[in-house]
């Protein structure tokens, strides 16, 4: 009974650490990828303060 207890306790750390490794794996996979392969799209002008003050403020 112990042994089974324990078996299935190695079991299931072992399943959930299969499953936080593929968590981070897919986590780099999209971090890399939204760094060096995302096409970008056209680059927004900044939107700059009005340089005077306006009158009907």
């Amino acid at each position: 009974m112990e042994k089974e207890k324990m078996q299935e306790k190695e079991n299931k750390k072992k399943w959930l650490l299969l499953l936080l490794l593929l968590i981070t794996i897919v986590a780099v996979g999209v971090s890399i990828w939204a760094i060096w392969f995302r096409g970008s799209g056209a680059v927004l002008a900044p939107d700059y303060a009005p340089k005077e003050t306006e009158q009907n403020a």
